[in-house]
């Protein structure tokens, strides 16, 4: 890994990739590098950050809105804040705030449907559709089954 000439960003060829490494611990404190002090271990840096960035509108705004809430709001600055914990505290809210239908067309019927109790699943159907697809002979066998029993 090669130091850049700009404090705590390093270069990496890894094959035939080129990888740029941050190491926000180590950018200066300055206005273009706010992001990137938002996200440091270090809460002096975390600081300067919510003193000076200015959030816009794109895909990850919620995300770093998420974040400066947790850290103005919760006053824990000093402690790490991981993607694991985000997604706890945050997910479910979001999650929440889709509309059921943009979730449900990701998922097939049967993936819906698998971990449901077959009673569940029949709940609300009348007999013709339950028994539609079986033989006569499989619902006799059936009946005739039930009718030992009792």
């Amino acid at each position: 890994m090669e130091k850049t000439s700009l404090g705590g960003v390093y270069h990496l060829d890894w094959g035939r990739s080129s990888i740029r490494v941050i190491v926000t611990s180590e950018i200066a404190q300055t206005p273009n590098n706010t992001l990137w002090n938002l996200f440091s271990h270090c809460g002096e840096s975390v600081l300067y950050g919510l003193g000076y960035y200015r959030l816009e509108e794109s895909p990850i705004s919620t995300v770093i809105q998420k974040l400066l809430d947790y850290y103005l709001n919760e006053e824990k600055i000093t402690m790490s804040y991981t993607i694991d914990d985000f997604n706890r505290d945050y997910l479910p809210e979001i999650i929440a705030a889709i509309p059921i239908e943009s979730i449900l067309k990701h998922y097939s019927a049967e993936k819906l449907l698998r971990g449901l109790p077959a009673e569940e699943r029949l709940r609300g159907l009348p007999a013709e559709e339950r028994l539609r697809g079986l033989s006569t002979k499989e619902i006799e066998h059936y009946l005739a089954t039930i009718g030992r029993k009792n």
